[in-house]
């Protein structure tokens, strides 16, 4: 298999993300990472599907390959650490979700979405004055804010 058979195959394992069909995806992620063991999108994808089907320990062990190739390619990963953090969102772990989402926002300090969670995990520490900065950071950078998580 080359290498465009292998971008071929992550593209429709994400476009299989994206229609709702992870097992599908799960084929396509696969095949891509028997051909290239160190793609990081195919890794993602499959943490990503783990995630999608609430399968957040998986997700999470999924997750530690993708760290591994990151560190390996020498390049930040944000994807990783938002969807790490937003499994811990799912524990209510939020301590180390704020810790995810802080890593993220190292990288790319103008993530609205990003700052919206980390206020969030914040609120549900009790640490309101941080997390109206937050909040108010998100929406600076035109991230409206779902009420479920103003309320």
């Amino acid at each position: 298999m080359d290498e465009n058979k292998t971008d071929e195959c992550v593209r429709l394992g994400w476009d299989s993300i994206k229609n709702k069909q992870n097992p599908q995806a799960i084929v396509f992620f696969s095949i891509a990472l028997t051909n290239e063991p160190d793609n990081i999108e195919a890794l993602f994808g499959l943490a990503t599907v783990s995630f999608n089907l609430s399968q957040y320990e998986k997700a999470l062990e999924e997750l530690n390959l993708v760290e591994q190739v990151q560190f390996k390619i020498g390049q930040p990963y944000k994807k990783l650490y938002i969807l790490r953090g937003d499994i811990y969102m799912v524990f209510h772990d939020y301590e180390k979700a704020i810790n995810e989402y802080d890593k993220v926002l190292a990288i790319d300090p103008g993530m609205g979405e990003v700052y919206a969670m980390r206020g969030f995990a914040k609120k549900e520490l009790g640490a309101i004055d941080s997390a109206n900065y937050d909040f108010s950071r998100a929406n600076e950078l035109g991230h409206g804010l779902p009420s479920w998580m103003i309320k």
